[in-house]
């Protein structure tokens, strides 16, 4: 074969190349735009997740913050509620030492009512015999 001849194939080999080249180039600008869009979109998604991380971080402040709030509030209300308590067993003991001591007079106003009454009746006994 002639330099000629292979040059003639060879350039037949590369035409059928060379007339999709256009199209290649399309495919490749178009692959570009579509990896721009992407870069963006991996911006925009990583804005959004700085934006995430920050309100993350401030609600763990805002709930360490609750948190101390109760958890100073939580002693006082204990604080409170046991004065309460014993203000009501100090009533309770009270209220029930009113009662064992009505209680008791009443019974001994009972014993004192039944001794004067059966003086009553053995006065009578001794009057009828």
């Amino acid at each position: 074969m002639s330099d000629r001849a292979e040059v003639s194939y060879w350039l037949r080999g590369i035409v059928p190349y060379l007339q999709r080249l256009p199209d290649y180039l399309d495919e490749i600008d178009e692959g570009e735009q579509r990896l721009a869009a992407i870069s963006n979109a991996i911006q925009d998604q990583r804005k959004e997740l700085d934006k995430l991380n920050t309100d993350i971080a401030r609600l763990e402040t805002d709930k360490i913050k609750k948190f101390e709030e109760v958890q100073s509030i939580v002693p006082e209300a204990n604080g409170m509620a046991r004065d309460i308590l014993e203000a009501a067993k100090a009533k309770t003991d009270e209220i029930v030492k009113t009662a064992e001591e009505l209680a008791a007079k009443r019974e001994a106003d009972a014993d004192a009512y039944v001794k004067g009454k059966m003086a009553v009746v053995e006065k009578w006994r001794s009057e009828l015999t």
